[in-house]
């Protein structure tokens, strides 16, 4: 049976040679030889960037740094490429394809400066810099997409009013934190707004994770899996309502809300119905998995959960709730959350227990 090459460098998210194997051999062996074909040349390095059971790996080929990727879910690969292949034509804010067989999408590799890192080291005042830069990235990929037909070639990849239907039960996450344990909003009007909203090409998955900072300072994005028609005021939300950010909630609001250009009622709607999904998805791995320190989630770059971190994200719920007349009644809760994440927080040896 082949080996798979020895890791080296790269301390984040480092899995041992025998975790690979264990976990992913097949696919991992069936992406190296899709890479070595496609390239010509042995794979002389493996890593596993986002951890373990990502899909995708870091591949050495010729000395050159490759990305590799078989994903189990959400667009194919075949999709992924005709996706990168439109859009790397037009700008740089996207890898570029270097081929696609059997399930497998090669792309050049954007580098190790994850977005999401570079806002953790920065100082808050950077941070609206950062911010800035990524929400115009953002606009810049929107405009290179208009100038194909991706928003007419992609099929949605849910039902738009049942997507929309699942943001607004997100908000049952809260009633923990409601008054009589029951969140009460009007429902039909937020499903109204939601649905009111123009569609066009959107990137999906918009969090700091699945971006990287140039040593141009320029913001870049890969990880296309979830792209297709929606919202677009749902890639700035997602952006905003990320905890990596310890920028003010008001401020990270304004600075990505003034190079977004979407309507305001739009991005507060969206803000606050993204820190509800944020939060429930945050206290179920809890709940399942207990909490984690802060960098346990940013080297595992994956669903993790810390108490700190599920504060901002009722932090910015309740930002985005307050500025959005439909879901203004959900600041309480989402004050109440953030209140109680702190106090759990601040308790020590909490890491490892579950979610109370």
């Amino acid at each position: 049976m082949r080996q798979l090459p020895a890791q080296r460098g790269h301390d984040v998210a480092k899995p041992s040679l025998q975790e690979l194997a264990s976990a992913n051999e097949a696919r991992i062996l069936r992406v190296l030889s899709v890479a070595e074909a496609v390239c010509g040349e042995p794979v002389s390095d493996v890593e596993s960037p986002g951890g373990v059971f990502r899909a995708s790996l870091r591949l050495k080929i010729d000395g050159r740094s490759v990305i590799a990727t078989a994903r189990s879910q959400g667009r194919t690969a075949r999709e992924e490429a005709l996706v990168l292949r439109a859009l790397s034509d037009i700008t740089d804010r996207v890898p570029v394809v270097l081929g696609c067989q059997s399930g497998v999408l090669l792309q050049s590799d954007l580098g190790q400066n994850r977005l999401d890192l570079a806002i953790a080291r920065a100082p808050v005042g950077r941070q609206a810099l950062l911010a800035e830069a990524a929400a115009s990235s953002l606009v810049d990929l929107h405009a290179a997409a208009d100038r194909t037909a991706l928003s007419r070639a992609l099929d949605p990849l849910d039902d738009p009013e049942e997507q929309a239907a699942r943001r607004i039960l997100s908000a049952d996450a809260l009633a923990p934190f409601a008054a009589k344990g029951e969140v009460v909003f009007d429902r039909a009007a937020v499903m109204r707004a939601l649905c009111a909203i123009p569609r066009a090409f959107v990137k999906g998955d918009c969090r700091p994770a699945n971006a990287t900072l140039g040593a141009d300072r320029r913001v870049r994005w890969f990880d296309f899996e979830t792209c297709g028609p929606g919202p677009r005021v749902r890639d700035f939300a997602e952006l905003i309502v990320d905890p990596v950010w310890t920028l003010p909630p008001d401020r990270l609001f304004a600075a990505v809300g003034a190079r977004a250009g979407c309507a305001h009622a739009a991005l507060s709607l969206h803000t606050a119905l993204r820190a509800a999904e944020a939060l429930e998805r945050l206290m179920t791995e809890a709940q399942a998995h207990g909490w984690q320190s802060r960098g346990q989630v940013l080297v595992e770059d994956g669903p993790g959960a810390n108490a700190t971190f599920a504060a901002r994200i009722a932090d910015m719920g309740a930002m985005g709730a307050g500025q959005s007349r439909l879901l203004e009644p959900l600041v309480l809760p989402f004050s109440r959350a953030a209140r109680h994440f702190r106090q759990v927080a601040r308790q020590p040896g909490r890491t490892g227990t579950r979610c109370s």
